[in-house]
């Protein structure tokens, strides 16, 4: 009984940490240009690397099914994935977030959603956007 107990605390206490909700939309407005299209490489088999493709070309409405081309780098639109931060996110002592902020990110598939992998990926990355639809 005990441990049961314990776990589900952990797990509430989990689930009460996190600082944002996700949700996704059709549409969005990138808000003072502060949009990035990234990008992960896997070189020489084992080594990825991952950094910033750019900005210029990436419109200021973004809607599914649009294509984005940022330095020869393209992007169709799949998926727009959106947080919203529901209080301040700080990070080595820096705000990274601050409640009530919205950021999107742009993919061609959910699998190309930045994450620990290894896969090869192309991503755009919203600090601040508003939801159309």
């Amino acid at each position: 009984m005990n441990k049961l107990i314990l776990i589900s605390l952990v797990i509430f206490f989990t689930i009460c940490s996190r600082s944002w909700a996700t949700d996704f939309a059709s549409k969005v407005v990138v808000l003072d240009n502060s949009a990035t299209m990234y990008e992960t490489k896997t070189r020489l088999v084992v080594l990825k690397s991952t950094g910033p493709v750019g900005s210029a070309g990436i419109p200021n409405t973004i809607s599914i099914g649009d294509e984005i081309i940022v330095d020869k780098t393209s992007i169709t639109v799949g998926f727009i994935r959106v947080k919203y931060i529901d209080r301040d996110m700080i990070w080595n002592g820096e705000v990274i977030a601050r409640k009530g902020d919205i950021t999107c990110v742009v993919v061609a598939s959910l699998e190309d959603i930045p994450s620990d992998d290894n896969k090869n990926r192309k991503w755009i990355n919203i600090k601040q956007c508003e939801v159309i639809e």
